[in-house]
């Protein structure tokens, strides 16, 4: 079951319709009827009405702003939080293209955002180690993780 519902979950998050779902379900060798997948669509939009709120949210404030920048023109921009700008591909040339910079504004405030809590993240534990002189180094960040290094003997202290 959370196998079928990852792509589900994962394109719904991003603005996908029932009929390109079900071409996702087919591409991935699941036997689904067009039925079946139009009722997982509306069942998950009314189980998560937030998530299209969300959607409409970034999609107005991405059609009503325009780069503060000099150097970036008149050109439509998205941030995140901390207040990044990204200007995406804009083009509507083609359906896909269109999902592209739909899926791009309503993904970079959430990826940008959680990559800026990251490195704040990051120097405060760098200048965590260096005020309090700790045996540690840090040695990854990935994904939602921050790998230290340190001696079996200082992990309490660290």
């Amino acid at each position: 079951m959370r196998n079928d519902m990852k792509p589900v979950n994962f394109n719904m998050v991003y603005g996908i319709g029932a009929p390109n779902l079900w071409n996702r379900f087919l591409s991935q060798g699941k036997n689904i009827s067009f039925t079946e997948v139009q009722n997982l669509h509306s069942t998950w939009k009314k189980t998560f009405p937030q998530i299209e709120t969300y959607q409409v949210k970034c999609n107005n404030f991405f059609n009503s702003n325009y780069a503060p920048l000099k150097i970036l023109g008149d050109t439509k921009y998205i941030t995140s939080l901390k207040g990044r700008i990204r200007r995406p591909q804009i083009s509507r040339t083609t359906q896909d293209q269109s999902f592209l910079n739909f899926t791009q504004i309503i993904n970079y405030p959430i990826q940008a955002t959680c990559t800026d809590f990251l490195k704040s993240t990051l120097l405060q534990i760098y200048y965590a180690i260096k005020r309090d002189n700790l045996p540690a180094t840090i040695v990854l960040s990935a994904h939602d993780e921050i790998i230290l290094e340190c001696s079996p003997l200082d992990v309490g202290q660290v």
